[in-house]
């Protein structure tokens, strides 16, 4: 079984969309702690990119259609709620849900956010899935075009989520008109 990093990652969402394989068959071999090193890993990755970066460069947009980093950034963590409430269903743990959740696409993109945000984002959810996580538990819950998710599956779409916004964030930092430090 392949280590889960980016590459891994992209290929098996690469099997997804193509209907190739379901996300259950995919991350079934994998542990739940191995999902959380490599969404940690993952945040790691986005932080790398927002690091010593000015408020110019986190909130510059090259057209109007580009999102910047911080609402990319802002984005990842308001469509977190989405695999967080799922946690809480799964596990039947008492705690409130996240509401209102984002339910589309850029949905809640917003300027000013910091990576201070995203670690705390991070580290909720980890710290969720430590708490809740129970692998003798195998319901699943209907999840938009994905089918039914276990927990494992929820912890893979939100994998495959922020490798998708890590790479838009590379584009957008790449970008010739990107503002100088």
């Amino acid at each position: 079984m392949p280590e889960l990093n980016a590459a891994t990652i992209d290929q098996f969402a690469a099997r997804v969309f193509r209907g190739e394989a379901q996300i259950e068959q995919i991350i079934e071999s994998y542990s739940m702690d191995e999902l959380l090193r490599a969404f940690e890993g993952s945040r790691r990755g986005m932080l790398r990119l927002l690091n010593g970066l000015n408020e110019a460069q986190i909130n510059f947009t090259p057209d109007p259609n580009t999102y910047s980093l911080s609402e990319v950034v802002s984005h990842i963590v308001a469509s977190q709620g989405n695999v967080y409430n799922a946690f809480i269903d799964l596990s039947l743990a008492e705690r409130p849900h996240i509401d209102p959740v984002p339910r589309n696409p850029g949905g809640g993109a917003q300027k000013g956010l910091s990576a201070e945000m995203l670690q705390a984002a991070t580290n909720d959810l980890v710290e969720l899935a430590r708490a809740t996580y129970d692998p003798t538990i195998k319901t699943q819950i209907e999840y938009n075009q994905f089918g039914k998710l276990s927990y494992k599956g929820f912890m893979f779409f939100q994998l495959v989520h922020d490798l998708d916004h890590i790479k838009q964030a590379q584009t957008l930092r790449r970008s010739p008109l990107f503002p100088a430090r």
